[in-house]
């Protein structure tokens, strides 16, 4: 969830259909399929798989000039602090303020930390994410810590991102 997982540069090269160009366009890694899909002129539409949750940038790798919405980037900590491997949930109980969750957009960063702390970071001033500004930034910072928990009990309402039996408790 730090520097090394969300902030990656993607190269792609397609002669006489991608032209060179340097790009600041957003995206996440679930955007590539739906890129190239594009790109190839397959339809989405009857692949018969669950729904994308990612979005073409293929007009943008067309025309750097073209910037195209992006949903922002729901992850979770794989390891240290916060991730689920570290983490011994009693009773098979996962809890939103015991995990290291990120939403990532164009321009800031918010992490939802262990303990229910938080820090914002606006990547456009500081990529190597070393000043919180999230008292700088409240609206931000409130708007993506709802944006994070949803996604959150979003995620686990699916069924797919613990063990069955693992489940976020009740209100």
């Amino acid at each position: 969830v730090w520097d090394n997982g969300v902030r990656v540069p993607m190269l792609a090269r397609w002669p006489c259909r991608v032209g060179p160009a340097e790009r600041g366009q957003f995206a996440r890694s679930e955007d590539i399929l739906p890129t190239l899909l594009a790109l190839a002129g397959v339809p989405r539409e009857g692949l018969g798989r669950l729904p994308f949750t990612g979005v073409s940038i293929a007009e943008n790798l067309r025309d750097p000039a073209k910037e195209i919405p992006v949903p922002a980037a729901f992850r979770m900590a794989i390891s240290g602090p916060g991730s689920p491997r570290d983490l011994r949930a009693p009773d098979n109980v996962r809890r939103y303020e015991d995990h290291h969750l990120v939403i990532r957009e164009a321009r800031f960063k918010f992490h939802a930390l262990p303990g229910g702390r938080v820090a914002l970071f606006d990547l456009a001033a500081d990529p190597g994410e070393t000043t919180d500004v999230a008292e700088r930034f409240p609206e931000e910072s409130t708007r993506l810590a709802d944006e994070c928990r949803r996604r959150w009990d979003e995620t686990l309402a699916t069924g797919r991102a613990f063990a069955a039996s693992v489940q976020e408790p009740k209100p």
